[in-house]
């Protein structure tokens, strides 16, 4: 093909070879530091993740917990409203009221 120059690696020159090197290793720092960026995101994915799993399971706990304590309060509730009903049986009548 005349007029049209093909290059091989070994005929660039000095200059030249430094240049793609310096794109190769400029492309390669950038895909570093994108692949360290998609670890960064997984791992901060994989934390809020945690996070909220560990979240979840405090709310449970914390239901089961209320849910105990109403059992309780609506037991309490109930024995004295037992006892209650139990000392106006046991009262005595009142005596009529008096006529002036």
């Amino acid at each position: 093909m005349p007029g049209k120059a093909v290059y091989c690696a070994h005929e660039l020159s000095m200059e030249e070879k430094m240049k793609t090197a310096s794109w190769k290793t400029a492309l390669c720092s950038s895909a570093l530091l994108l692949s360290a960026c998609g670890v960064e995101v997984l791992t901060t994915t994989a934390t809020v993740g945690e996070l909220k799993a560990e979240e979840a399971r405090n709310a449970q706990r914390q239901m089961e917990k209320m849910q105990e304590n109403l059992k309780e309060i609506q037991a309490l509730s109930a024995q004295h409203e037992a006892a209650l009903e139990a000392a106006i049986a046991a009262r005595p009548p009142s005596p009529p009221p008096e006529a002036e």
